[in-house]
């Protein structure tokens, strides 16, 4: 099956550690990042789940993916896997992020801005 894509809006890309308190050695690390699956960011409200706004996914990833987020808040390009566990669950794993565009928000007009600059 072909990967699954899908354009996002990358809000955060955060390295985390964590260590042995009594040995201090490295048990776990990787990088958290957290992202809208939006292609418009437009006021949303979804009336049934009682939820306004957009709920935030999240990818776990390695540390060396951490140098493909060059610039955060950003558009970005990812692909998915899909992954079926032993049980049968179906689910979608974030497995590639590709910079696609900066974003900013300015203050003064507090619009939204998507930097059509390309980073390859």
């Amino acid at each position: 099956m072909e990967n699954l894509k899908q354009t996002v809006l990358v809000l955060s890309a955060a390295v985390y550690v964590i260590k042995n308190d009594k040995t201090g050695e490295v048990e776990n690390e990787g990088l958290t990042v957290r992202y809208i699956t939006c292609e418009a960011l437009e006021p949303c409200e979804n009336a049934e789940k009682l939820l306004k706004g957009y709920k935030l996914a999240k990818a776990n990833m390695l540390v060396s993916d951490y140098a493909k987020f060059s610039v955060v808040p950003a558009i970005y390009s990812v692909d998915f896997s899909v992954n079926v566990d032993s049980q049968g669950k179906t689910s979608l794993k974030a497995t590639n992020f590709r910079f696609l565009s900066a974003v900013t928000v300015n203050k003064a007009n507090t619009k939204l801005n998507l930097n059509t600059s390309k980073e390859t």
